[in-house]
């Protein structure tokens, strides 16, 4: 079994199982949180299921630590000092 794992201050983990590769795709935005967009699951460390609302095309989960709203951003990072600019490595 392959995972995903993603540090979002409560541990999250998204399983390869499933989620369809090609139909997901994860952007990390500049000082601000992980966008998920596509089809997947999104599970807590005892495997219990998040509830995500299937109208909307995409979900922000929060790197920053200050949410109070976790795994889910609130938008607290702008108020937080949080920097993280990550690029792809030329």
């Amino acid at each position: 079994m392959g995972y995903i794992a993603l540090r979002v201050g409560l541990l999250a983990i998204l399983t390869v199982e499933d989620v369809q590769m090609s139909t997901v795709n994860i952007r990390c935005r500049e000082n601000g949180p992980f966008v998920v967009e596509g089809e997947f699951t999104l599970k807590d460390h005892e495997g219990n299921i998040f509830p995500l609302d299937s109208d909307k095309p995409a979900i922000a989960l929060c790197r920053c630590g200050a949410s109070s709203n976790k795994p889910f951003c609130d938008g607290s990072h702008r108020n937080s000092n949080f920097q993280a600019d990550e690029r792809v490595a030329d």
